[in-house]
């Protein structure tokens, strides 16, 4: 089975959430470097024009597929007043994993720093991970490179929690939280 194996469109024709789903496990198959957008546009039974048409670019696309994991997660945080941002956000991901890693593909042409929806999109979903995790401190910052280095610290540590849980789908998104409160209390 191809990575990219979806159902068909309906006989109503290819909708565009059918278009960001076959993408987004393009993607995370085989990266955004190696990914085409012909084999996108095969799997959604429509033309590679009709893809340029609607998304600009391969880089359009992705942006798209990125987007619409941060609008989901969002509104569920919109829908769950009080409810931890890592809660949520692994809730969000819980069937759908692959795209933590179609959002940090290190192929895709968009780097930290730079003023992208997609950079914007990373730096939410990661301080989600950030808000959740401990911040005890042995000492408290004196300087501002004493800041910058915490935040990148605490930073790549939710990123990294997130990647873990990932990558280990036999926990689902209570296991880790609950692994979490026993490791960090």
């Amino acid at each position: 089975m191809s990575v990219l194996s979806h159902e068909p469109a309906t006989a109503l024709g290819p909708r565009p959430s059918h278009f960001l789903d076959v993408a987004g496990e393009a993607f995370a198959g085989y990266r955004f470097a190696w990914t085409r957008m012909d084999d996108v546009a095969t799997e959604c039974g429509v033309s590679k024009p009709y893809l340029y048409k609607l998304f600009g670019s391969k880089a359009g696309l992705y942006e798209a597929v990125v987007r619409r994991l941060d609008d989901a997660v969002r509104t569920a945080l919109a829908e769950s007043p009080g409810a931890r941002g890592l809660q949520v956000l692994l809730e969000v991901l819980d069937h759908q994993r692959h795209l933590w890693t179609v959002t940090f593909d290190p192929t895709a042409p968009f780097v930290p720093g730079d003023d992208s929806p997609v950079t914007a999109c990373r730096e939410r979903l990661t301080g989600l991970a950030l808000l959740t995790l401990p911040t005890e401190r042995v000492r408290v910052p004196r300087s501002r490179h004493d800041e910058l280095l915490d935040r990148a610290v605490h930073h790549g540590a939710g990123r990294a929690l997130v990647d873990w849980w990932a990558t280990h789908p036999e926990e689902s998104a209570r296991a880790v939280l609950d692994r979490l409160a026993r490791l960090y209390r």
